[in-house]
């Protein structure tokens, strides 16, 4: 897998608007090994950042879907041994899908993805309460199901997904700011768009 210090290099290229040069760092590494989840999730990070920063729902909307399924299918392959970790960047690929799922009316297969991605990280909390960077996407989850139209929330609560808590997705996220990991590059936005 990738090194750390590579991946964070990667993402401090990304959150500061050079993304670009990230996708590209990301496919190199992708590249270098072809078994590696984490880089392609960044990889699909980086157009999906890329996407926002152009106010455009289509920028590589099609590069992004296929990155995404890349990465669930590697992490899905990973050798035994490789499960916890592996089962850590399906979740943040979930994650992501969930969120472009949702940003192009796929309600459906948005909420099984963010259900499927809430699961994975509990279960990695509840065998590792150090894995702090699952408290990211935990935080986003419920932050995004609190400041979800009523209708939405209804159809939360009915398939199972809970209600959300602003509070608390807020105070998950900024738990990863001192204890996290990678996580922790994209906490300098995240607390920008918060304070």
């Amino acid at each position: 897998l990738a090194g750390r210090l590579e991946l964070r290099s990667g993402l401090d290229t990304l959150y500061v608007g050079a993304f670009a040069v990230a996708a590209a760092h990301f496919e190199r590494l992708a590249a270098r090994d072809t078994t590696d989840p984490a880089s392609v999730v960044f990889q699909a990070g980086a157009y999906i950042w890329w996407a926002a920063a152009r106010d455009s729902a289509e920028f590589e909307r099609e590069r992004i879907d296929s990155l995404l399924a890349l990465a669930i299918a590697r992490a899905r392959a990973a050798p035994p041994g490789g499960g916890p970790t592996a089962d850590f960047w399906r979740a943040t690929a979930l994650g992501y899908r969930a969120r472009e799922r949702e940003l192009h009316g796929q309600s459906w297969g948005a909420a099984k993805d963010a259900k499927a991605m809430r699961d994975i990280y509990r279960r990695f909390l509840a065998a590792d309460s150090t894995r702090v960077d699952c408290y990211l996407g935990l935080g986003v989850y419920h932050y995004g199901l609190a400041r979800a139209s009523a209708l939405a929330r209804l159809f939360a609560k009915i398939i199972g997904l809970g209600s959300g808590n602003a509070e608390t997705g807020i105070r998950y996220m900024r738990r990863v700011a001192p204890e996290g990991d990678l996580a922790q590059v994209i906490l300098r936005i995240i607390n920008y768009v918060l304070a």
